[in-house]
């Protein structure tokens, strides 16, 4: 199958492949939809008053309102503080994590050392399970 990204003088593709790029599209417009259709939905019914999330006539067309907004910031949720609590962690996280991961990689990309490859292949190896999976053990433990 040739490639129809450039543009051939005289070149007609033929129904098949007219028909392949179709079903390309279309499956990468389905999985593009079920992602940001999840996200909108949330998006639109944070602005939604409660009588209005779970009715059906009020789905998409509705009278927006920002006070949900103002109540997640209040007693007893305090989100501002969680938001300002999370942005210390993860900028703490990122000033520890970048300097180390330069070093480590400066090292392994410039030295000959023993355990070299197991070192490194171990490093890789404990990105592959999430860290929520590594730590529910420690939680059931404690």
């Amino acid at each position: 199958m040739t490639s129809t990204s450039i543009p051939i003088p005289g070149y007609q593709p033929t129904l098949e492949n007219r028909l392949w790029t179709f079903v390309q599209q279309a499956l990468i417009l389905l999985l593009i939809s079920s992602i940001i259709l999840p996200i909108f939905w949330m998006t639109i019914t944070a602005f939604k008053w409660p009588r209005d999330v779970y009715s059906l006539n009020s789905a998409i067309w509705f009278e927006p309102t920002l006070t949900n907004m103002v109540t997640v910031f209040q007693h007893p949720w305090n989100l501002g503080n969680k938001i300002l609590n999370s942005i210390a962690v993860a900028s703490g996280a990122v000033a520890l994590a970048i300097p180390m991961a330069t070093l480590a990689a400066y090292a392994f990309s410039r030295y000959e050392f023993r355990l070299k490859k197991t070192i490194f292949l171990t490093v890789i190896a404990s990105h592959v399970f999430p860290g929520a999976v590594v730590v529910l053990h420690y939680f059931l433990m404690i």
